[in-house]
């Protein structure tokens, strides 16, 4: 196909042309970097509430579970010793 170059006539072309590739990274970057943090601002929005929800109950369960730690002794559930 003649339309095609393959990549050595590429690498000559940049060669050639003195292409500033260099700048072409520093509009890339910003761009990535943008639409990254859009893409997460908008994942965090979205599934804000259920991780709240789960947020929740996992706390919830933590408070039931130290408060296991912090019953009486002489509770009738626990041997005394």
């Amino acid at each position: 196909m003649p339309g095609l170059l393959n990549s050595q006539q590429v690498l000559e072309f940049l060669a050639e042309s003195k292409a500033p590739i260099s700048a072409l990274v520093w509009w890339i970057i910003p761009i990535v970097a943008l639409a990254g943090g859009l893409a997460y601002a908008y994942w965090v929005t979205r599934l804000k509430s259920k991780y709240d929800r789960n947020t929740a109950r996992s706390v919830g369960r933590f408070r039931k579970f130290q408060e296991s730690f912090r019953q009486d002794k002489s509770s009738p559930d626990k041997p005394n010793v």
